[in-house]
């Protein structure tokens, strides 16, 4: 009896799991705790190997991407350099000390780490399996994010959820970018969505716990929303969020509603909270946070408004081929910056709008009303964004709003959003009852798709011609793809609940084509730890004493921090002043005041350090091996390439053919 009794208990908690909303973030959940405990991420740290010519260490499948180099060669040696150091705000092996708590996604030992979720499990697992968590975490959390947003805003569609969040994950730009600060604005934006939409919703019937536990929820998620301080991603996506609980809001209620049992003060409540929290992490941060709004860049750059250029904007169809290093130098740019979102969406807003307009104009149902609202929230947002990146006018009042200062490419975020929840909405409208035959002879969809497919035609053409892509993209990819965006359209605008949800798994599917075997799959770190150049520099400073430049070797310069050693060669996330006035008083402020990953270039030609700017977030010190900074700043090792001769640095061991270890001698 007892038997049956559990095993009966066991199938009615199956069977809740299966019907409840839980059931998607359990299986997520499910999969984070798999990865995490087999120490499997999708790290591109294995990159370390290739430049090395070793075989990549612990790579299950796929190949790392040089072009990740924020993440394998900043985040991810930074992180390690950490655990070393013991998570310290300040890591000692950067200038004078770097406070590091101003580099999103690096851990930290302190009490605003608790706003980094992604990071607490360095402090209870090993690092392997920390690192692990760390990195699917994102995946995690945007697709639980963006599920109850899109539930928030479309009760009891939870395939439709589901399908959104899986296309939001393996969006190109998402990929590309694999980053915390680049996933978690929209993670928490929606997250933020659906628990004011939970408020506005329910709160009557709350007793003091739950609206406690939802004070905590909304002040926990708006701090950490604000201490991603990456504006350029943050206010896209809050303006969207923001216009959709406007839309929510006159959708649903009347003007007064929130005015009514002090729910104004309810919602004010975890703002004012969070407020404080934010204000107390930017006070104990004051030094950086200062330095970093007073850089030359990012702090003061200003992008003229309507300066973006539309073939790149209209390229979003060629995601597959951002890979192709054929490609990318036509567009001036990078895989990273090349990428989008798969803008299907943005292409139904105007249908959408015209299909809920004309809906509420027929019947005036308050469900109409609700997505028309909706649709019209969509529609402005896409219309704003579209200002800033083609209108020449009106900068002062996009500066006013926030937007003045972003660049053209990270505005996709904002039209990332509008994307994934113009799809919710196509996919949420009401179902019509009709024969496959019917459904399928659906004349107004097809036209929709028709127009669709010309213009994607004729602009993809557009983008081929003036790209110099003929020898590249053959007129058959472009009427392919144009084929089948207008094809996902159709499908998505149709009457028929089953033919639109054929059209959201043709988008999942041709979302996860376009950037599935964008990141490998890596087991440990083995490539930032157990190589030849960390084996060397550990054989010739085993205790972490001595000081290192790197010049000319490669771009493994990050591999002395992630090991726990100082190194010139590094990344600054904000200027040091002091250091820079101290070592190298002739160098310009205009030059190294900014966010930049330094290089150095030890030259016996140079009498005297150079300091130039080679991007806008990188510079290159240009120096004699014989300079006094280097022993005023007690540099005694360098890597650089074999066999080469230095006034006052003598070559110590090989690292490998082509790399070797050089110590500074006594009259240097």
């Amino acid at each position: 009896m007892p038997a049956i009794r559990t095993t009966q208990v066991v199938r009615g908690l199956v069977t809740r799991l299966a019907r409840s909303v839980w059931l998607f973030p359990a299986v997520v959940l499910l999969a984070l705790l798999v990865f995490t405990v087999l120490g499997v991420s999708g790290s591109s740290i294995g990159y370390f190997d290739r430049l090395l010519g070793e075989p990549t260490s612990g790579l299950l499948a796929g190949a790392p991407q040089g072009i990740r180099s924020d993440e394998w060669a900043i985040i991810s040696p930074l992180t390690l350099g950490q655990s070393i150091t013991g998570f310290g705000t300040i890591n000692p092996n950067i200038g004078n000390g770097q406070d590091m708590a101003m580099i999103g996604g690096v851990p930290c030992a302190e009490w605003g780490a608790l706003l980094t979720p992604q990071n607490l499990a360095y402090f209870v697992l090993p690092f392997v399996n920390a690192f692990a968590f760390a990195w699917w975490s994102i995946s995690a959390i945007l697709l639980v994010g963006v599920y109850f947003g899109v539930l928030a805003l479309f009760p009891n569609r939870r395939l439709v959820a589901i399908l959104v969040a899986v296309c939001t994950l393996f969006s190109p730009f998402i990929q590309w970018w694999y980053l915390s600060g680049t996933a978690f604005p929209i993670a928490f934006g929606a997250i933020l969505l659906a628990l004011v939409i939970a408020f506005l919703r329910g709160q009557d019937e709350w007793g003091w716990g739950k609206r406690l536990a939802w004070i905590g929820g909304v002040t926990y998620f708006s701090a950490s929303f604000a201490v991603l301080m990456y504006p350029p991603f943050q206010v896209p996506v809050m303006i969207v969020v923001c216009a959709l609980l406007i839309a929510h809001y006159f959708g649903r209620y009347r003007a007064s509603y929130i005015f009514k049992k002090r729910r104004w003060l309810w919602l004010l409540t975890p703002i004012v909270l969070a407020m404080a929290v934010f204000g107390g992490y930017v006070y104990e941060h004051r030094q950086a946070v200062a330095a970093m709004l007073d850089t030359v860049w990012p702090g003061a750059r200003v992008i003229p408004t309507g300066s973006a250029r539309v073939t790149d904007f209209l390229s979003w169809p060629l995601a597959y081929w951002a890979a192709d290093q054929r490609v990318l130098p036509l567009f001036h740019t990078n895989s990273s910056e090349f990428s989008q979102f798969i803008y299907v969406g943005l292409l139904l807003v105007p249908f959408l709008f015209y299909v809920c307009l004309r809906r509420y104009r027929h019947s005036k149902t308050p469900e109409d009303r609700y997505v028309l609202f909706i649709a019209t929230g969509l529609v402005l947002c896409s219309a704003l964004f579209a200002w800033r990146m083609f209108i020449p006018f009106g900068g002062s009042l996009l500066q006013f709003i926030g937007l003045g200062s972003i660049p053209m490419n990270r505005l996709r975020i904002g039209l990332g959003v509008i994307n994934l929840f113009a799809v919710s909405l196509a996919l949420s409208l009401p179902s019509y009852r009709r024969s496959v035959r019917e459904a399928m002879l659906d004349s107004w969809t097809w036209l929709a798709a028709m127009i669709v497919g010309v213009c994607m035609g004729m602009s993809l053409e557009i983008v081929r011609l003036s790209a110099g892509l003929v020898g590249i993209i053959g007129k058959g990819a472009v009427i392919g793809l144009s084929v089948a965006i207008a094809m996902m359209v159709g499908l998505l605008l149709n009457r028929s609940m089953w033919v639109r949800m054929i059209g959201a798994g043709a988008l999942v599917v041709f979302s996860m084509s376009t950037c599935l075997s964008v990141n490998p799959l890596q087991q440990g770190v083995a490539p930032l730890t157990d190589n030849a150049a960390v084996l060397a520099m550990q054989a010739v400073d085993p205790s972490r004493t001595g000081r290192w430049v790197f010049t000319n070797s490669g771009g493994i310069d990050t591999l002395a921090v992630a090991n726990g050693y100082w190194s010139l060669s590094n990344t600054y996330s904000y200027p040091q002043m002091e250091f820079w006035q101290e070592y190298f008083p002739g160098a310009n402020p205009l030059i190294y005041n900014r966010y930049a990953h330094v290089v150095v270039n030890v030259d016996d030609s140079y009498s005297y350090p150079d300091v130039i700017l080679l991007a806008n977030n990188a510079i290159q010190i240009n120096i004699g091996s014989c300079d006094p900074v280097f022993s005023q700043l007690k540099i005694q090792y360098m890597m650089a390439p074999v066999g080469q001769k230095y006034g006052c640095f003598s070559q110590i061991r090989s690292v490998n053919d082509s790399l070797a270890v050089y110590q500074r001698s006594s009259n240097g």
